[in-house]
């Protein structure tokens, strides 16, 4: 009999992958790979590196680019993470507009690019119609919760299988600590199943103020209406 995760588990996210989230499960499609958005931002790199001015970001981008994971930072793109902690979920949709960090900081480059009126990234952009559409679509930052996940559908952060220590660690934790999100926080999952519509539960982010440590929020039960959403 598989174990079951003894926690409710979170996955931050935008409205824009809602219509596909919906219609086909939560990891039914990896993003990144289909869209090309890691593709795109391997091609835009270079024009990135002679023109950033933010080392931080630069830092975080460049990762994106390599998909590094050492030393407890996971910078891999592609599968869907999940978090013990309604806390970590929000605050990444909250801090990432397109849902997804390598697509946030990319489009972000890509528009910094524009604006430099740097020529050389037109070409590129002419190859990815679908990335280029999201510059100017607006959306809203999502919470989805999911509950009763076996550990048989998870594998840990760094894509490893989930050990039985950290299995008795959340469980003990959820009984000593119950609804403490500082313990929490410690817990991320990778996603390898696709859990269906029926399984899932959406909610709108209502960021209360723009803090990364002391970010606070409301989750508001989110019923979107089919013509509001943008498809691709």
């Amino acid at each position: 009999m598989s174990e079951i995760c003894p926690v409710k588990l979170y996955h931050g996210t935008s409205s824009i992958f809602l219509p596909s989230i919906l219609e086909k499960g939560l990891g039914a499609i990896n993003v990144v790979k289909e869209w090309g958005i890691l593709d795109l931002a391997r091609e835009i790199f270079p024009l990135v590196q002679k023109e950033h001015s933010d080392p931080s970001s630069f830092f975080s981008f460049k990762r994106m680019v390599q998909q590094t994971c050492t030393n407890g930072c996971n910078f891999q793109h592609g599968d869907v993470y999940l978090s013990a902690s309604p806390w970590f979920a929000a605050r990444f949709a909250a801090f990432n507009k397109q849902g997804l960090e390598i697509l946030t900081y990319t489009l972000s480059y890509v528009q910094d690019l524009l604006d430099a009126k740097n020529t050389q990234i037109n070409p590129i952009l002419a190859k990815y119609p679908t990335l280029m559409r999201l510059l100017t679509v607006s959306s809203e930052p999502l919470v989805i919760e999911l509950e009763g996940i076996s550990y048989e559908e998870l594998l840990s952060e760094d894509g490893k299988p989930v050990e039985q220590a950290y299995k008795n660690q959340l469980k003990d934790f959820s009984e000593e600590f119950p609804n403490n999100d500082d313990y929490l926080r410690l817990f991320e999952y990778r996603l390898i199943s696709i859990v269906p519509k029926s399984n899932l539960k959406v909610y709108k982010v209502e960021a209360l103020n723009e803090l990364s440590a002391g970010f606070e929020y409301n989750l508001i039960p989110y019923h979107p209406q089919p013509s509001q959403e943008p498809h691709f």
